[in-house]
């Protein structure tokens, strides 16, 4: 049964830099096309982690090999 894997390093690094890249562009550089671009950062990061999460949780839990 596939269920939802943990989160481990890479998790933690993509939710870290969301809020590394918030804390820039609102607190130490709040220029409007600077935190147009870090949205749009924010939502392909947001694309990618959803792939590699649903990847590890389809691939990860299924044992193939045994």
């Amino acid at each position: 049964m596939v269920g939802v894997p943990e989160l481990d390093r890479i998790d933690f690094a993509t939710f870290g830099l969301v809020i590394a890249l918030l804390f820039v562009a609102y607190v130490v550089y709040p220029v409007h096309i600077f935190q147009v671009a870090v949205r749009f950062a924010i939502v392909m990061l947001f694309v990618c982690w959803t792939g590699y999460f649903f990847y590890k949780m389809v691939f990860d839990e299924v044992e193939f090999w045994e």
